[in-house]
């Protein structure tokens, strides 16, 4: 059911959807992120560069050591039942990237995955030295991660295939990479849900939660995968468990591994800066431009507020498939509302007409 308009101090909300007086959310503008250089020669002299390289092999070296160790303890036991069995092994996984993420995102961003790193370089969320960088020190950090504990308990480790990659007896190959492919597209979409800015200006519990659904969704692919593939989806993960275990069994399709997760992670990539892409873009307005600065979010509530500039609220509707928004300018002499998705001022100190056909967004 649709508020009252009192529910809302007019002026003060710069979101798509109506908040609480006196949230935080009310108080932050949202400014689009400007995209980060294809090369950035700078970032080698700054320690902090190195010190998300740490972070990120830090964790995922754990990453491998105890997910690793649950599925061993897993295929260990003659019966599935005495232990915690595919339903533990997904806990695990998503447990430690919860816990991971929470720790590291506030260094390195909490990658822990070559997939993620490149999804979000096709993004542009950072370099592509960063991205390179991060992928290194993730592979490194499996390989020492299995490497550990193989040392721990060698005898065991190989005759338990080391926790390695490999598709299911009765499932093709293409399936195989089908399973990668969908798996990833669900880890690295829920990654850029769980970290879009225009979410965190608006929200201000989505930076704070955004480590649980991204532990959630990992557990869930595991969940669905583990059968087929024993659930890659992250190419350091896979890379550092074949590499240890060094079996003919683990390099057999280990490409599937790599290639499966690449493009799961480009298709997410695709879809967020397609269907998340501020409009003002698509008109052709700069990504500096004060236009694409204003936060034009959602169109579920029905109802808009602009900044101060805009004292009447702005509502959306449908006409047949097309989208427009409807405002009203304080000071046309008029008094007639204009129809537009951006505010362009014409001569007459009223607004121009812009329409997007067939085309919704959801940002």
């Amino acid at each position: 059911m649709e508020g009252k308009e009192e529910d809302v101090r007019v002026g003060a909300n710069r979101y798509g959807e109506r908040q609480p007086i006196g949230t935080a959310a009310q108080a932050k503008d949202y400014r689009e992120p400007p995209s980060a250089p294809l090369f950035e020669a700078g970032e080698l002299s700054s320690w902090s560069f190195y010190r998300a390289g740490i972070a990120e092999f830090v964790a995922t070296f754990l990453f491998l050591y105890i997910t690793v160790l649950t599925v061993m303890g897993v295929a260990k036991s003659k019966s599935k039942c005495s232990t915690v069995g595919i339903q533990g092994i997904a806990w695990a996984f998503g447990g430690m990237i919860f816990a991971l993420v929470y720790c590291t995102a506030g260094i390195s961003g909490g990658h822990i995955n070559p997939a993620v790193t490149f999804g979000l370089f096709l993004a542009r969320k950072l370099s592509m030295t960063r991205a390179i960088f991060y992928i290194i020190m993730q592979c490194l950090g499996a390989i020492c991660g299995a490497g550990v504990v193989k040392g721990f308990e060698p005898h065991l480790y190989e005759r338990l295939g080391g926790g390695a990659n490999t598709i299911a007896k009765g499932y093709t190959n293409i399936a195989g990479l089908g399973a990668e492919i969908v798996g990833t597209f669900v880890l690295v979409y829920t990654v850029f849900s769980a970290t879009d800015a225009k979410r965190n200006a608006r929200d201000s519990h989505v930076p704070i939660l955004a480590p649980l659904p991204i532990g959630f969704a990992v557990f869930l692919v595991h969940l669905a995968t583990i059968p087929v593939t024993g659930t890659g989806i992250n190419p350091a993960r896979s890379l550092g468990a074949a590499i240890i275990f060094n079996k003919d069994q683990a390099w057999d399709d280990h490409w599937i591994f790599w290639v499966g997760p690449f493009i799961g992670a480009a298709l997410a990539a695709l879809y967020h800066g397609s269907c998340y892409v501020h409009p003002a873009l698509l008109l052709g307005h700069p990504a500096n431009s004060e236009v694409a600065k204003l936060p034009f979010i959602n169109s579920s509530s029905g109802r808009r507020f602009f900044p101060e500039t805009f004292r009447k609220t702005s509502f959306r509707k449908f006409s047949g498939r097309r989208i427009c928004d409807f405002w009203k300018y304080p000071e046309t002499t008029s008094g007639k509302t204009s129809f537009g998705m951006f505010p362009e001022e014409s001569s007459s100190g009223n607004f121009r007409k812009k329409v997007l056909p067939e085309v919704s967004f959801f940002f």
